[in-house]
């Protein structure tokens, strides 16, 4: 019960957090010695980050998206088991806050066995939990252009269902490696040693992923 409690506590938390985030990315981006502002969520986070992005996207209507980037140095946003309807996260989107960024990366886990207790609890999708229970294809398909979003399938990544599967991004070595290289070299994930089957938007962690990893990181500037 004091888990429940705990729950959606955090879950009204993050609504009146995200205009503090906000001001915080407005004031990072007049500093002149900030180059670039990646941004990790996990979980929870993703209504703050995705709520911020949406009102700064909202705040420049009208105003010619590359100068809006330039000014905001945003690079990577990552979202790490996002604990977001995905209602809501798909009509942020679609108001194109992805605009104000360099790239998006959507981490997904079958094995989150927290986040399919919120999609039935709350009855609705997860972005954070793919296939039946959450997202299917022509979902992630909807969330935007595959060279601006991308979507990462953990499922298979080493430890990915340790716990109940919701700490991937710290437990998993295969999924924090596939992070690190994002944020430090914003490198696509085919030369991060992903794959991707077919017309699948989502691209996935290979068997043989230690040893594409090295070769990956050898191509690394």
């Amino acid at each position: 019960r004091q888990r429940i409690r705990d729950y959606f506590s955090d879950v009204e938390t993050a609504a009146v957090t995200a205009q503090n985030f906000r001001m915080l990315l407005l004031y990072l981006a007049q500093i002149p010695d900030v180059e670039r502002i990646h941004i990790l969520s996990y979980s929870a986070g993703a209504r703050i980050v995705s709520q911020a992005l949406h009102e700064i996207r909202l705040m420049a209507h009208g105003l010619p998206m590359a100068d809006v980037r330039a000014y905001l140095k945003i690079g990577q946003v990552l979202f790490t088991a996002p604990d977001i309807d995905m209602m809501l996260f798909s009509s942020r989107y679609r108001d194109g806050f992805a605009d104000i960024v360099d790239s998006i990366t959507i981490y997904t886990n079958a094995n989150d066995t927290a986040l399919n207790w919120a999609l039935r609890f709350f009855g609705w999708p997860r972005l954070g939990a793919p296939g039946e229970l959450g997202l299917t294809p022509g979902e992630l398909r909807s969330l935007g252009s595959i060279t601006r979003t991308k979507s990462i399938d953990v499922s298979a990544a080493e430890d990915a269902a340790s716990g109940n599967g919701h700490g991937y991004f710290v437990k998993s070595p295969w999924v924090s490696t596939d992070i690190l290289l994002t944020l430090k070299y914003g490198t696509p994930p085919l030369k991060r040693g992903l794959s991707r089957q077919g017309d699948n938007f989502a691209w996935e962690f290979p068997e043989n992923y230690p040893e594409t990893i090295k070769e990956a990181v050898q191509q690394q500037p």
